[in-house]
């Protein structure tokens, strides 16, 4: 059977240029040495998996800042339990993943996000690198 493709929230669509705008300012002004490498292999169209090393709690954003195009992120299911933090990071299209064990539904939906064309965003050790 076929997945059912993967689209943004109309209200996301909408938003994402300005939030965008409102994190590059944000970057700017209290990261002003940021600077990303590598940017130049993310495709302009077209499904990818960016896989990021995980060294701090702020990383979503910052890799959200670097690539040009909106990208879906998989999370820990335990974000989503922290009452201001979870309906924020599901508006900016991440989606739960249980730890240390198989997931086949975040698995599917990652599926359908590619099959989708969209770019995903994970991070391979599941938590912060030490």
């Amino acid at each position: 059977h076929e997945l059912q493709p993967v689209r943004s929230s109309r209200a996301y669509r909408i938003a994402y240029p300005y939030l965008r705008g409102l994190l590059r300012l944000f970057v700017r002004v209290f990261a002003p040495r940021f600077r990303a490498t590598g940017t130049h292999n993310i495709p302009r169209k077209g499904a990818f998996i960016l896989a990021p090393n995980h060294i701090a709690d702020s990383d979503p954003p910052f890799v959200y800042n670097a690539v040009m195009r909106p990208l879906w992120f998989m999370a820990k299911s335990e974000i989503f339990k922290i009452s201001w933090l979870g309906p924020p990071i599901r508006f900016f299209q991440a989606f739960e993943v249980a730890p240390g064990e198989p997931d086949r539904e975040a698995l599917k939906f990652a599926q359908r996000v590619l099959e989708s064309g969209h770019g995903l965003m994970m991070f391979p050790e599941g938590k912060i690198s030490e």
